[in-house]
């Protein structure tokens, strides 16, 4: 999977079964091999039948303990881009590049030249790397010969490794990281007990295809020796471990700790991300992709790097960045121009900037391509809403939805599903199919909570004008979310509506606390002295309409309202100047005229 991979201080070995074999009923397993071999490799004498030898020798020993043998089935030509650069970099370009195929494990084959350093500090991690559960080992040799055993133990111990042995600091056992001028015999038993548990494992799928009856006691072995191992690969396996058994907070823990062991390692920092963007964390998620991509800069590693732009630019996208979120679906398109996903997030783009013509002929030219494509349809019903074609819009929902009730189920397909309610509802609304959209709003709901959802099927209630619903979703609402304006004065009017004006006039000033914007303070004063209105509290309402006016003097309803509030006070000289200011603002105000018109009248009538 990633990582800086175990360093490894080996002399010599040699093997002596311990008598901890599989009983004589277990089935012999045969793992196959595929060599990929360099040009400089090739140039030692009898390279091949080395190899075969060191390979034949790892095979005895776990034929012995674990009814394991590795048996080569082909050898290609490998050609690294450079040999030279060091054996984690190697063995992430062997990954990346040589697929296993038809066989279970890959062994690279590189060749390192004469080392003063490796030969004073007997420093042999630059030998043999092997990724845990990968089914991939870099092994390379100095053209200095090394002890014999030596060679040979290198092998075997870089085997351990993939079927997830660890480093102990047992000085005898296989897996020991130090070993000078010692002989390892054996496998410690903690790490006996993992190869045992591990056995069956298939390297296509690697250990997120293990049962939960294996993970379970292997994750116990590991954090037996976790004061023993202090390998950023090590605490990758334990955080893999717990992913696979959806313990997702305590694998971010374990590979945090990865991190920071071996924070150069841009797979490392790929996967916390990844894990990040997983758990909706957005904001780790950046930092920790943005980290990756800028090292993902191998041949190999084309593939992960376009995968880690493509999160950032869903996670940017979901912040509402339009910008960050189309430069790194860029840099993805880039990677992989053949990948629709991001031909669509590109439209979605394009789409969110109200580009929705162009973004309408990106989401038909998927569809054309993908009948099935689950969020090029809904986009598309959604453009085509927006451009004046809701029933178009409805029948391209309805294809995503078909569509994505034909998929299995799972968390994602339920946020979907939820979302295409919604939309659907909304143009039911539009189409003046109030009680339709009730029901779509309110199966988004059973299906996902939220509150965008709950707030769609409160206005769905809201102009159905059942009071009841509505009242009850925006209530929920705004104990969450206390500064959603919007629904503040949608529940004021609901409550109003249904004569509880003083749990109306409640909403209207705990909104007040939160507005910032002055012409939203000055509709919520404009509420308030209409409640006061209705129940003929005059002296109250007047103030209300001044605090409206000072917020925003050129609305007409602010001036009328404080006429009215005048006239109730018998203030007719001063409800007139009110009338006069709706005419200055509107000469043309009809209602402004009749009124001043009738309280001249009246003033006539009494002066007379």
């Amino acid at each position: 999977m990633l990582m800086k991979r175990v360093t490894l201080f080996v002399v010599t070995l040699f093997f002596c079964a311990q008598g901890m074999g599989f009983s004589q009923s277990a089935e012999m397993r045969e793992i196959r091999v595929k060599a990929a071999v360099t040009t400089s490799y090739q140039s030692f004498p009898a390279w091949k039948s080395e190899f075969e030898r060191r390979l034949a020798y790892a095979s005895r020993i776990f034929e012995s303990e674990f009814k394991i043998k590795f048996k080569v089935v082909s050898y290609l030509q490998w050609e690294p881009s450079d040999e030279k650069k060091d054996i984690e970099t190697l063995l992430e370009e062997l990954r990346n590049t040589i697929p296993r195929d038809d066989a279970d494990l890959v062994i690279g084959l590189a060749h390192v030249k004469k080392s003063p350093d490796i030969v004073i500090t007997k420093d042999l991690h630059t030998i043999g790397q092997a990724r845990p559960f990968s089914g991939h080992i870099v092994i390379r040799y100095p053209m200095d010969k090394l002890y014999k055993v030596q060679e040979e133990t290198v092998m075997v111990h870089e085997l351990g490794h993939l079927f997830g042995a660890v480093h102990t600091d047992d000085p005898k056992s296989i897996m020991s990281p130090v070993v000078d001028r010692q002989l390892p015999v054996r496998f410690d038993q903690e790490n006996y007990q993992i190869i045992q548990q591990t056995r069956a494992l298939n390297f296509q799928q690697g250990a997120e295809a293990l049962p939960t009856q294996v993970l379970e006691p292997l994750l116990r072995s590991y954090l037996k020796m976790i004061r023993k191992n202090d390998s950023a690969d090590f605490f990758f396996s334990i955080g893999l471990f717990y992913l696979q058994l959806g313990q997702p907070n305590d694998a971010l823990k374990a590979w945090k700790k990865a991190v920071s062991l071996d924070g150069a390692s841009p797979e490392l920092h790929y996967n916390l991300g990844g894990l990040y963007f997983k758990l909706k964390q957005q904001d780790n998620a950046i930092t920790e992709l943005s980290r990756a991509a800028s090292g993902l800069d191998s041949v190999g590693s084309r593939a992960m790097k376009a995968s880690a732009s493509k999160m950032l630019g869903q996670a940017y996208f979901e912040k509402e960045n339009m910008f960050a979120a189309y430069r790194f679906w860029t840099a993805a398109s880039k990677l992989d121009p053949n990948d629709l996903e991001i031909v669509t997030d590109l439209a979605m783009v394009s789409f969110k900037q109200g580009q929705i013509s162009e973004a309408i002929k990106s989401f038909e030219n998927v569809v054309a391509q993908e009948p099935a494509n689950v969020k090029a349809l809904t986009y598309l019903g959604k453009g085509l809403d927006q451009t004046g074609k809701p029933q178009e819009g409805l029948q391209y929902l309805e294809l995503a939805l078909a569509s994505l009730n034909r998929e299995p189920k799972s968390e994602s397909k339920t946020i979907s599903l939820a979302l295409i309610y919604v939309e659907i509802g909304k143009i039911k609304l539009k189409l003046n199919k109030k009680n339709e959209a009730y029901e779509n709003f309110q199966v988004a709901c059973d299906l996902s909570p939220s509150l965008e959802c709950h707030k769609n099927l409160g206005q769905a209630f809201f102009q159905n004008q059942q009071w009841d619903g509505a009242i009850k979703e925006f209530s929920a609402i705004i104990q969450v979310k206390k500064d959603d304006l919007d629904t503040y004065g949608m529940l004021g009017i609901a409550l109003t509506q249904k004569g509880d004006l003083p749990n109306a006039l409640g909403v209207f000033r705990e909104a007040l606390k939160y507005a910032q914007e002055p012409l939203m303070q000055s509709q919520l004063h404009r509420n308030i002295g209409n409640l006061f209105l209705l129940n003929k509290n005059y002296d109250l309402a007047a103030p209300e309409f001044n605090l409206a006016l000072s917020k925003e003097w050129g609305n007409v309803e602010n001036h009328f309202g404080l006429a009215v509030s005048l006239l109730g006070k018998q203030e007719s000289i001063a409800a007139i100047n009110s009338l006069r200011d709706v005419l200055r603002i509107d000469p043309n105000n009809q209602r402004a005229k009749s009124m001043l018109s009738s309280i001249q009248s009246s003033l006539n009538s009494e002066n007379s």
